[in-house]
């Protein structure tokens, strides 16, 4: 697999340190990030942390005026692939300022991939339930700075 270095040596010079976390949307390549950071040794969570959903620990740490992932209850944690709820709790979104804010020495990772092949992968997601798919879950969510409804097709 392609690894990312942790040569101690390779870390004191880049300006990349941990924690890498992840602002990108669902099925933006948070899967494939979280393996290319345990490949390479990292300690990756995706989506839980601590046999809970991330959102939910970042957001109780957030109202309580404590640094994001002080509830989340896992201890050196070197990435955050995903940390969303799906559509419906954006955390990367809608707390985006607490979460930099509170870690401000992370680095911060935007996925990104063709609108259409995103399109295509949320109609599919999850698997065996077209009636309540992610693409529709997007269209129904409140999301800051989207008018709801918004998605119904790729230029959407």
């Amino acid at each position: 697999c392609l690894r990312p270095r942790r040569n101690s040596n390779v870390a004191a010079k880049s300006p990349l340190r941990p924690p890498f976390i992840n602002l990108g949307m669902p099925k933006m390549g948070s899967t494939s990030l979280d393996s290319y950071f345990k490949c390479g040794g990292y300690n990756s969570v995706h989506w839980t942390c601590g046999g809970r959903m991330c959102a939910d620990c970042i957001v109780k740490g957030i109202k309580a005026g404590l640094p994001p992932f002080s509830k989340c209850n896992i201890k050196n944690v070197d990435a955050y692939a995903q940390m969303d709820r799906g559509p419906e709790n954006l955390v990367q979104v809608n707390y985006l300022n607490e979460i930099v804010r509170g870690v401000p020495n992370a680095t911060f990772i935007l996925t990104f991939r063709n609108m259409t092949k995103w399109y295509i992968s949320l109609t599919n997601w999850p698997p065996k339930q077209p009636e309540n798919n992610m693409r529709m879950r997007f269209e129904r969510a409140n999301i800051n700075g989207l008018p709801k409804g918004v998605g119904r097709n790729v230029s959407e």
